[in-house]
């Protein structure tokens, strides 16, 4: 298999070469060949960290159910896969031994994947990917902006000592706090290209996304714990039977309640979305708009938009949605407007659109390490052409 793979990788490949490496790779006995090649992407360098290695976990694991997909059905009919879409599988797996992959979609076809390019010298104009960074808001009004700031204490709110440790801010209280009684509330703000982490006084720990914003006291009160959002946020809430947990969503699409029945879920509520969506990875939440309100199971997600009921969908793609806070960018037939506005927000860039969109979607894994120009070259490949003029893109699909 490796020779195959150094002939596809360099081009040289001919049609029955490729094919054979195509069989090889859906085949029910590639797991160990294909390990080994992994295991020598580690000892080149090119995969570093955990995180890569669950999203190879999953890349694996989505060529079986693909393969799966093939086999014969309970009628004895061979279902018999589009040979360019089984290839595309087969590709990705190759190039994400390479680094990342990337594909597009359209009604009738899917289009060989492209490899991240190296960046050159003298490119021209080009962005760096966000970073961990945000704007602290105290209770008088004071701003802290967390970017410029070493490890260390922070400020004091309330007797609760507010401390930065590499990208995350935490409240702890010292054993002589007694003041329990007042509320008063801090906001923490992400910008565009910014991201941060932040473990609230109960110890429950929040995730936020580039554009967006919590508000929360700096003690919860006796009986319940309640925090506003923006934007987009991932909570892992701690259990306390005691003390109901609320998120208050606020968007354009329309303002919304979470309450949290269980730990672990997601919230995407940006103004320039369609809907608020929440989605459950563990334990359950309610969501509530209005005199609707919906109790989702983990692997499910609801969606409110300004009218309407909530609507719950089943069996949503988790790695897709918690991407970002893993360190990647994961599309699964999404348009390019959905990508851009993502790019959007990472990257801190206005995006302007030629033409007309088209209704094709991408699919595909890039990292969020990654320069703008990395990415853009990526879609690019496949048909999208852009000019990035300062903080912004201009797209000519």
């Amino acid at each position: 298999m490796r020779q195959l793979v150094d002939q596809y990788l360099t081009g040289s490949a001919s049609n029955d070469q490729q094919s054979a490496l195509l069989e090889e790779l859906l085949s029910a006995g590639n797991r160990e060949n294909l390990e080994a090649l992994m295991h020598d992407q580690y000892a080149t360098g090119t995969f570093t960290g955990e995180e890569d290695a669950l999203q190879r976990e999953k890349l694996f694991e989505r060529i079986q159910a693909a393969k799966q997909s093939n086999a014969e059905p309970a009628g004895g009919t061979v279902r018999h896969m589009p040979f360019l879409r089984r290839w595309s599988w087969a590709a990705a797996v190759i190039l994400v031994c390479a680094g990342a992959y990337f594909y597009r979609v359209s009604t009738t076809k899917v289009v060989e994947v492209a490899k991240i390019p190296t960046a050159k010298k003298n490119q021209p104009i080009d962005l760096p990917p966000g970073k961990d960074g945000a704007v602290l808001t105290l209770a008088d009004g004071t701003q802290v902006a967390l970017d410029s700031l070493g490890n260390g204490h922070v400020a004091t709110q309330n007797g609760m000592n507010v401390q930065l440790t590499n990208g995350r801010l935490a409240y702890n209280s010292p054993s002589s706090f007694a003041n329990n009684d007042e509320v008063i509330y801090n906001t923490l703000v992400t910008p565009k290209g910014r991201q941060f982490q932040l473990v609230l006084p109960d110890g429950s720990r929040v995730w936020l996304n580039a554009a967006s914003s919590i508000k929360y006291p700096v003690t919860f009160g006796r009986k319940s714990r309640e925090v506003e959002v923006t934007g987009e946020a991932y909570f892992e809430v701690a259990q306390d039977n005691s003390k109901s947990f609320k998120v208050l969503v606020h968007s354009l699409s329309g303002n919304s309640e979470v309450d949290v029945l269980g730990t672990h879920f997601n919230i995407n509520a940006y103004d320039d979305e369609a809907a608020v969506k929440t989605t459950l990875l563990e334990g359950a939440v309610r969501v509530n708009k209005g005199i609707a309100t919906s109790v989702l199971k983990p692997g499910q997600q609801s969606s409110v938009g300004s009218n309407g009921p909530v609507v719950v969908k089943d069996e949503v793609d988790i790695d897709e949605v918690v991407a970002w806070k893993n360190g990647s960018f994961v599309f699964n037939r999404q348009d390019i407007k959905s990508i851009m506005r993502q790019i959007a927000r990472w990257y801190d860039v206005n995006v302007v659109y030629e033409d007309q969109p088209s209704d094709e979607t991408f699919s595909g894994i890039v990292s969020r390490k990654s320069d703008l120009s990395q990415v853009l070259k990526i879609m690019e490949k496949n048909g999208v052409k852009f000019t990035i003029e300062e903080h912004k893109i201009i797209v000519k699909q």
